[in-house]
């Protein structure tokens, strides 16, 4: 299963998620908790794969995780051979 790299940072009452892979230092998504975020990173790795099948785009091969960054499971509910997807 693919593993992307993400950084969680704390702004105000929430917790921004980037995936540099994706959108470089842009976040994504967010949520109220730090466990939220992972949730809801989860979820938009899940709502990306799903929009690459439909437009038979590529998803970008996954990088080596840096300091700071945590690697976010791509969920198992999108098992439909994400090889196919990447050249």
């Amino acid at each position: 299963m693919l593993s992307y790299p993400a950084k969680i940072s704390k702004d105000g009452d929430f917790f921004l998620v980037s995936f540099r892979d994706y959108y470089g230092e842009e976040p994504v998504t967010q949520g109220k908790t730090y466990e939220e975020a992972l949730a809801m990173a989860t979820d938009w790795l899940l709502s990306v794969a799903t929009i690459a099948k439909e437009k038979q785009e590529e998803l970008p091969q996954p990088s080596q995780a840096k300091n700071g960054e945590v690697l976010i499971e791509m969920p198992e509910s999108a098992d439909f051979k994400p090889a196919l997807l990447r050249s």
